[in-house]
């Protein structure tokens, strides 16, 4: 049988399964979606643990905000959208939550943040999970070695802007693994810090260029 599946943005691959290993066609269970802008907003304007994000960013002298790289499905953009009506978001700082990705191209920046891409460009900050500066704050429960980027750690007011989803390798991605994950430093198996691969060569989807 040959099949086509969906691969990237707009792409397809055709692969052929043999008739004996193909036991059926499996889509997700449809969801009722309300609009994107409706749900951002009423989520902003009732937070949990907060009366709202006003109480929460009040006295706040180094406000950070936390997103995700263009490799996530996040909708900053339309978050950020949201906020612009509630606060000066050039008051704030943006670290972009690589992990051990590459830093993003100038389109890639353009779709995460959105028209405010270019106000907001001398406020962004892309961590590098092998050079930038980062703060230990002890171990795991599992004795992994905790480096969080310096700019969250020492940050009087940090937001996360993410989106929880199945990750390929992880189990999930997104939510609170944002921080030790994505702003962390790179380590190896054992729990070291990691600079390159057993020959010295750069690791791979690892990156550390200047943000454009």
């Amino acid at each position: 049988m040959i099949m086509n599946v969906k691969y990237g943005k707009d792409g397809c691959q055709t692969v052929t399964v043999p008739d004996e290993n193909f036991i059926g066609t499996f889509y997700p269970a449809d969801v009722k979606c309300r609009p994107a802008d409706e749900v951002i907003n009423e989520s902003i304007d009732n937070p949990i643990g907060y009366r709202s994000l006003a109480d929460f960013l009040e006295g706040g002298k180094d406000v950070v905000f936390i997103v995700n790289d263009a490799t996530r499905p996040t909708p900053t953009a339309k978050v950020l959208d949201a906020l612009h009506k509630r606060m000066d978001l050039s008051k704030a700082r943006f670290l972009v939550a690589t992990g051990a990705h590459r830093d993003m191209t100038p389109d890639e920046y353009d779709f995460v943040f959105g028209k405010h891409y270019k106000h907001l460009k001398d406020r962004i900050i892309a961590h590098d999970a092998k050079a930038s500066e980062c703060t230990y704050l002890g171990k795991s429960k599992n004795g992994t070695p905790m480096e969080v980027n310096r700019i969250a750690v020492e940050a009087d007011r940090l937001v996360i802007i993410t989106s929880v989803e199945p990750h390929y390798f992880a189990g999930y991605t997104g939510g609170k693994e944002i921080l030790p994950a994505g702003c962390g430093i790179l380590q190896d198996d054992r729990g070291q810090p990691q600079t390159g691969d057993e020959q010295g060569g750069p690791v791979p989807g690892a990156g550390g260029e200047p943000r454009p």
